[in-house]
């Protein structure tokens, strides 16, 4: 069975283990993937320790940025694009749900009284919950509130 250590190990004993990884200069937040060797992982922060070949600097990196020299390329630039569009897909919900809770509820109907005493009588249905007085005031504000927002969502949708 073969080593992990690809590139041996330091004189501290420590694994190095053969990859590229993307190299990003900070102000511009650009780069390109250059050789370098792994040597150790912080599992607190979830990223690798990298030493450049090319100059021997070292810095901590991302998975998404270390392509293993033992690594498909193909399989890692699927797994690269599959992540951007997920990172895309996120922000997107992101922004939909700011721009819905941004819109005002001011002039949106509230719950009538029928569908108020329906929600309590679905919400206080077990025995315990009837035999106490609860104050239900914060939850139908809660409910009104995501009614609202449902609604805003609907207009939003259409428009």
């Amino acid at each position: 069975m073969g080593t992990l250590c690809t590139a041996g190990t330091d004189s501290r004993g420590v694994c190095r283990i053969e990859a590229k990884a993307l190299r990003v200069s900070e102000p511009s937040t650009t780069g390109g993937f250059e050789s370098a060797l792994v040597t150790g992982f912080d599992a607190a922060t979830n990223r690798f320790q990298v030493q450049w070949k090319s100059d021997g600097a070292e810095c901590s990196i991302p998975r998404i940025r270390v392509l293993f020299a033992a690594e498909n390329p193909f399989e890692f630039a699927d797994r690269v694009a599959a992540a951007h569009r997920a990172r895309r897909q996120g922000e997107a919900n992101l922004r939909y749900s700011l721009y819905v809770d941004s819109m005002p509820t001011d002039e949106l109907q509230i719950l009538d009284t029928e569908q108020v005493n329906r929600i309590l009588l679905q919400a206080l249905n077990t025995k315990a919950l009837k035999q106490n007085a609860l104050d239900t005031s914060s939850l139908l504000n809660e409910v009104n509130l995501d009614f609202a927002r449902t609604m805003n969502s609907i207009v939003f949708d259409t428009h």
